[in-house]
């Protein structure tokens, strides 16, 4: 009788384990979206004006097409995104 409960309790044991949920990554946190204002082109009317710039380019990491002219607060100003 001893044996059957002990047996249960492992059972019961490695069964909850194995239904717990795995600790949440933070993959999420790795993938941080940021921007920020760049470059010295001045006013830009494209995005080409601001993919031209290097220091955005470098701010994007490298990436033209998250290279962008113009926001609603400053539609002729140059920007950059990228993930973490």
């Amino acid at each position: 009788m001893h044996f059957l409960l002990v047996i249960t309790a492992a059972l019961g044991l490695g069964a909850g384990t194995l239904a717990s949920p795995a600790p949440a990554s933070d993959s999420l946190n790795a993938r941080a979206y940021h921007w920020h204002g760049c470059g010295s082109v001045g006013e830009c009317h494209s995005d080409a004006d601001c993919r031209n710039d290097q220091d955005c380019v470098n701010m994007a990491l490298g990436i033209e097409t998250n290279v962008h002219c113009g926001q609603s607060n400053y539609p002729y100003a140059c920007w950059a995104e990228w993930n973490d």
